[in-house]
C-alpha cells in the first residue's frame, strides 16, 4: 500500500502522558497500517517537566517552546499577558518554520492539528494558509468550554481562535456527539465538515499489565475498588460517595476488607480532612499519580472501577473509559445521567450508575455492585472491546483524511 504522508501538530506528546499524548500516540502507531504516515511536529522535549524520553515512536520533529508557567515565571508568577494565547505560545514560530520544512520534504497530504493547547490549531492554521493543503482540527472538546482561563483577554482569544479555526479547517473532530452538536450550533458547521472520533485504548499495553497481573480473589475476601486520574471539587467531587460508605458501614453492609483506592486524584489535604472526620482512612486511601504503567497494573488487579463525571462535563467522556472497557471490570460510575459518560457506560455490561450529588442513589449502587460482584465479572468477559481500541480509532483518521485528499483532488 502506497503510504501518504500526515503531518500531526500536537503538544501533548512523550513524554507528556497526558490523554491527549495517549490520542496522538494511538494515531502514530496505528496510522501506516491504514497507508499514512505521520510525522509529528511538537515542543522541545524540555518544555515538559519530565523530559526523559526512552525513544521517540514514529518520525518526531521538536520545536523550541518555552512553557511560560515555568521558564519565565518568578516564584511562580508571571504576567498573565505572556500566556498568549496559552502556556506555550511561544512555539508558534518555531513550529511554523520547521512545519514548512516538513510539509516540503515528506510531501504532506494533510495538515492535523490537536487541542487543547490552542497554539497546536494555530499553527495548524497558518500551514494551511500558507500551503493550501487539507487541515483537519482535532478539538476533542470545542475551545471555549467552561474552563480556567488566565485572563479576560485570553478567554476572548480563545473564542476568536475558535471560530477562525471552524472557518478554514476543512473538518473539526470531537471526542463526543454532544460536543459537535454545540459546535454545529454555535459556527453552523456542517455535518459533513465535523465529525466524531472517539478516544479508545491501546490494546497491547493493556494485555500486558492484564496478563502480568494475579487474578483476582474469586472468594472475595477482599474488595478493591480503584478510581484512577483526576478529581475536582465541581464536577468529579467524590464527597457523597464517601457519605454513602459512611452509612453504609454504619449499617454493617459493607464486604470485609473493603478497600477503595483513590489514585492521582488532586486536592489531597482537601479530601483527607473528610476521609478523616467520617472515620474512612481504614477503607479508602489517596495516594498520588504513578507512572502510567503502574496505574495500568493497578487497574488489572482491581476488583472494579469507579469512575466520577458529573454534570459540567455532559459533553464529554474521560478518556481512561476506554481503558476501563479493555480492563473487563465491573464499573460504578457516579454521572449525571444526562451527560455523555452515561450514554456512554450503558454500553458496557457491567457498569452500575448513580447520580454523584445522590447520595442514597450511590449507596443503593454500592449495594448492588457488592451483591453482584461475581455475576458482573463473569458476564463482561465476552464483551467485544475492539471497537473502542486506538487501532479502530486510527482507521476511522485514516478513512477521514483519504476522504478529504479526494476531494481536494477533485477541487483542483
Amino acid at each position: 500500500m502506497d503510504q501518504k504522508t500526515v503531518l500531526m501538530i500536537a503538544y501533548h506528546y512523550p513524554p507528556d502522558e497526558s490523554s491527549g499524548a495517549q490520542r496522538t500516540k494511538g494515531f502514530v502507531r496505528h496510522l501506516p497500517t491504514w497507508g499514512w504516515n505521520p510525522v509529528v511536529l511538537t515542543v522541545s522535549k524540555f518544555t515538559h517537566r519530565l523530559s526523559k524520553v526512552e525513544g521517540d515512536l514514529g518520525n518526531v520533529k521538536r520545536a523550541f517552546a518555552l512553557d511560560i508557567t515555568r521558564h519565565l515565571s518568578l516564584f511562580g508568577r508571571y504576567p498573565g499577558w505572556l500566556a498568549f494565547p496559552d502556556h506555550v505560545g511561544s512555539w508558534f514560530f518555531e513550529g511554523v518554520r520547521k512545519g514548512l520544512l516538513i510539509i516540503k520534504k515528506y510531501n504532506v497530504k494533510v495538515i492535523w492539528s490537536t487541542f487543547p493547547v490552542a497554539t497546536a490549531h494555530t499553527i495548524g492554521l497558518a500551514l494551511k494558509r500558507l500551503t493550501g493543503l487539507p487541515w483537519v482540527a482535532d478539538f476533542r472538546d470545542p475551545m471555549s468550554q467552561p474552563r480556567k482561563f488566565h485572563t479576560p483577554i485570553q478567554k476572548t482569544t480563545f473564542k476568536w481562535i475558535e471560530k477562525i479555526v471552524w472557518k478554514y479547517a476543512d473538518v473539526c473532530v470531537f471526542t463526543t456527539a454532544s460536543a459537535k452538536e454545540d459546535a454545529c450550533k454555535g459556527c453552523k458547521l456542517t455535518q459533513r465538515k465535523s465529525v466524531v472520533i472517539e478516544n479508545g485504548f491501546e490494546n497491547s499495553e493493556i494485555l500486558r499489565q492484564t496478563f502480568l497481573s494475579p487474578k483476582n480473589n474469586t472468594k472475595f475476601k477482599k474488595i478493591i475498588l480503584v478510581h484512577s486520574g483526576l478529581l475536582y471539587k465541581h464536577g468529579r467531587n467524590p464527597e457523597n460517595f464517601f457519605l454513602a460508605i459512611a452509612d453504609l458501614r454504619k449499617e454493617n453492609r459493607l464486604p470485609e476488607g473493603l478497600n477503595v483506592i483513590l489514585r492521582g486524584g488532586g486536592f489531597e489535604e482537601y479530601y483527607e480532612k473528610i476521609i478523616k472526620k467520617l472515620h474512612l482512612e481504614q477503607i479508602i486511601s489517596l495516594r498520588p499519580r504513578t507512572k502510567r504503567v503502574q496505574a495500568l497494573e493497578e487497574m488489572a488487579k482491581a476488583d472494579g472501577l469507579l469512575l466520577f463525571q458529573g454534570q459540567p462535563f455532559n459533553r464529554q467522556v474521560p478518556a481512561k473509559i476506554y481503558e476501563y472497557f479493555a480492563m473487563k471490570k465491573p464499573i460504578l460510575g457516579l454521572v449525571d445521567l444526562r451527560g455523555e459518560t452515561a450514554r456512554l457506560l450503558k454500553r458496557y455490561p457491567s457498569a452500575k450508575l448513580a447520580k454523584i450529588d445522590d447520595k442514597e442513589s450511590i449507596r443503593l449502587a454500592l449495594l448492588d455492585l457488592f451483591e453482584e460482584l461475581p455475576r458482573l465479572k463473569q458476564m463482561v468477559r465476552t464483551f467485544n472491546t475492539a471497537p473502542f481500541s486506538r487501532k479502530a480509532r486510527a482507521k476511522e483518521l485514516a478513512l477521514l483524511l483519504n476522504r478529504i485528499v479526494e476531494e481536494d483532488r477533485n477541487l483542483m
